[in-house]
Parts: structure tokens; sequence; C-alpha cells
């Protein structure tokens, strides 16, 4: 959503788009709208964390004359102007509905894997599934709720929990979880217990990517995925339209879509389609910021600049000389000896086991490590520039591009793909880094090496 935010407002002149994440915080979602609405913003786009926490709040807070766009989530509260996103409450309907169809009136017990939240999201997914399915006399339902997942990026807690429930995900017909990443680790649990027969598993979100609903149902580890259409460009269209007056609706409701086996490589193919026109979109608009850069860079004097960038330089340099004369001080006043211990016993091993198991996975980010290795963040960095001579951003991006060249040589898949199976998070910017390390392209590393068997580049 905010990709697509980004893009589209690129076609508008003279907008700036603001973008703050709570990560599940609801206390720093009301505190970061206090903080634009003093910041006097033109409109302000709201996508809920919770209702019965945040609508205390939103209803005392003096918007003073702001239009409130509310996206993805609702809120229980008449203070926006509109609302853009899809119907919760129909998505869990049509995953009912589609159960039905697939039982045909075979007894069937279902696990639903509820939201750990407060959102109108999770409450309306169960409420709109559960009512659907009380028609159905040949069903029951039992509920787990899952941890707190943070989006999706962190599945820690609600593994744990699925794994405390295995003996009832046995059992179980079907599998319906709140979100793609909540069914992916019921399936990693049962997956994990070595079970003969599988349940069919249906999540919601509908992304494409690793370990994304899309790449899921084509790989068959989910049945279904139902789209919940990300609506950025919608929110900028609506938003455009508010501010400039114009009557919008009050609602804005997005069709979702449910995909499985019958339709899931129609939806791939366009997946990756739309993914490759964004790429080009985004670099069109990026060519347009720069050209405009350098086009007012004509009217700074060059006197003036060469002036500022020595003033700069002199006075960085002596801000990191009198850095290290402090550091010196410190460390001589606390008999602490300068010369560095070296890496710790293991920190290689458990830097490239991290590396081994995560590298497919865009988000993965070895700084994690370092409250897992007790170690301060200056001497992580340090530690790791000893043992691979290079900055870790830098080390994973070359194992994604060895891990590549590997794939590559197979013959089995696009490019695209191989981009998305080793960890980038867009094609285009797979054969950008790819390009820059071995100064070829993919399809041209593939040429030579067909020519010349047995020589790497």
């Amino acid at each position: 959503m905010n990709r697509e935010i980004l893009s589209e407002a690129g076609f508008y002149k003279n907008v700036e788009i603001r973008i703050k994440n709570a990560s599940g915080d609801i206390q720093q979602q009301i505190q970061d709208i206090r903080t634009l609405v003093k910041d006097q913003v033109n409109l302000l786009v709201i996508s809920p964390l919770e209702d019965s926490t945040l609508i205390d709040s939103f209803n005392h807070i003096d918007f003073k004359n702001i239009p409130i766009l509310i996206a993805d989530r609702k809120i229980s509260s008449n203070k926006y102007v509109s609302f853009v996103g899809a119907s919760n409450w129909k998505i869990g309907e049509k995953v009912a509905n589609y159960i039905r169809e697939q039982r045909n009136g075979i007894p069937t017990h279902i696990i639903h894997i509820k939201g750990n939240d407060k959102s109108s999201a999770t409450t309306e997914r169960e409420a709109g599934f559960l009512n659907e399915i009380a028609h159905c006399d040949n069903m029951s339902v039992s509920t787990i709720v899952s941890g707190e997942d943070f989006g999706g990026t962190r599945m820690d807690n609600t593994l744990s929990i699925l794994s405390n429930n295995l003996d009832a995900l046995k059992k179980a017909d079907v599998i319906y979880a709140f979100n793609d990443a909540m069914a992916l680790a019921a399936y990693n649990v049962l997956k994990a217990a070595n079970v003969q027969r599988m349940p069919s598993i249906i999540g919601i979100d509908g992304l494409l990517g690793h370990n994304k609903g899309i790449d899921a149902v084509r790989d068959g580890a989910l049945t279904a995925t139902v789209v919940y259409p990300t609506a950025g460009r919608k929110i900028i269209e609506i938003a455009m339209q508010i501010i400039k007056g114009i009557s919008v609706p009050k609602e804005n409701q997005l069709p979702s879509t449910l995909i499985d086996k019958s339709n899931v490589q129609a939806y791939y193919e366009q997946g990756l389609e739309m993914q490759e026109l964004q790429q080009k979109i985004d670099l069109l608009q990026q060519d347009k910021r720069n050209s405009n850069t350098q086009y007012k860079r004509l009217y700074t004097s060059m006197i003036t600049a060469l002036i500022i960038a020595i003033f700069i330089a002199l006075f960085t340099g002596w801000k990191f000389y009198m850095y290290v004369l402090r550091m010196k001080k410190e460390a001589e006043m606390q008999g602490v000896p300068e010369a560095d211990e070296g890496p710790q016993e293991g920190f290689k091993e458990e830097i490239i086991a991290y590396i081994e198991k995560n590298y497919q996975d865009e988000h993965c980010d070895l700084s994690i490590l370092i409250d897992k290795l007790s170690l301060s963040r200056a001497k992580f960095y340090k530690d790791f520039k000893n043992c691979f001579n290079d900055t870790p951003n830098n080390y994973l991006k070359k194992y994604r591009l060895e891990k590549a060249k590997d794939l590559i040589l197979l013959d089995k898949f696009t490019y695209a793909e191989i981009g998305y199976q080793v960890g980038f998070s867009s094609p285009a910017y797979f054969t950008k880094c790819f390009k820059e390390e071995y100064h070829i392209t993919p399809s041209h590393f593939f040429e030579l090496s067909k020519k010349k068997k047995g020589k790497k580049y």
C-alpha cells in the first residue's frame, strides 16, 4: 500500500507524502496522528490499529479541519470523510461459502485461527465467517487465538501456540486463518510433525512473493487465499478529490478475489507483470525527480556550493577527530585496552547459519543478531568486517547472488522467479544488483555459461 501511494502521488504536482508506521503500538499511532495534525498536513490517511482503544482519543482530537481518509480498517466514528478498502465481513463470508462448496455436505470440523489484535479486520473476518457457517449443519468450528505477529513479520508466538494445539490441528478438515502468514504457520507446524493427511488451509491477503499467499497456493502449501486489495492508488485518487473539494462517496469498497489452484497461475503471471510495470514506473519517476533536482541546482552558485562542501568536510573531520579523542580518553579512564579482542567464539558460524536459513526472505536482516549475540552495534559490525571483510548488507547481497547463479544454471526458472527465490524484493532490483556485481545480466551469464562450461563469473 505504501509503495502504491508513493508511486501514484508521483503523478501529481507539489504532493509530498509522509508515512508513519506505529508497528502495532496503538499509543504510538495516536502520537503519530497528533504529530501530523500539529504539522498542519492537508489530509490524513489513517489505517486504525484498533477501534476500542483508538476511538476515544480519535473523537477528542482536534483535527483543525484536516480531512480524514480511513483506509484498510474501519473505525466507529463519523469524523472521517471517506473510507477505502475491502469488506472484511464479505471476505469472511466468501471463505465460508468456498468451504461449503468444496465440502459439499460432508461433515467438517474447522479450526479458525483468529487474529490477536482488536482491529475491525479481525472482528469482521471472524463475524462474517461464523455468521455464514452457522447455516451449515454439517460444519463445526473451534477457534485458536494467534500470538502477536507484528504484521506477519514475526510468527514465533503464533508458531508456539499452534504447536501446543497440534492435536487439534491434526483433527481438522479445514483450517481458516486470519491472514496468509498464520495459515502458513499452521502448514509448517503440521509439516514438521509429518502429518500424512493435510487439511485444507485457507488464508487472506493474497500477495505475491516468497512466503506470501499466491506463491503458497501455487506451491500447494495453501488450498486458497483471498486477495485483500492494497488500495494505494485508490487512496491517492480519493485523497486528491477531497483536497480539491470534490464530493466523494463515504464508502469506497474494493472487490476481493478468492484464489485457488483453478486460477492461481493466471494471477501469479499477472502479478509478475504488474510488479515489473510498477518497477518501471518507480524508475521513471526517480529519473523525473533526478532531472528536477539537477535543474534546480543550475540556480545554485558554484562558489557557494564549494564553500558549503569544504565547511561540511572540515566540520565532519573535526567532529570525527573529537570523537576519537573522546573514545581514547574514556578507554584510558576506564582502564579498557584499545586493542580489539577479536570476534567471540562461534560468531562466524552463527552468521552463516542465520543467512543460510533466512536469505530467501526479503526482510532478512543480519542486525537482528546483535541482541542475540549480546554485542554492541559497533562491536558487531567490526567483528563482521574482521570475519568476512565486508559489510553485513553487502555480504548478504553477494550470498544471494551466488545462490541465484546456481539457480540460473539449472535453467528451470524465470529470472523474476529466481530473484524472488533468493530474497530480492523485485525482478528489476535483482537484475540491477546482478549486473553491478558481475558486469553482465543474468541472461548473458546463462548464455556465456553454456558456451564456456565450468567457467564462473
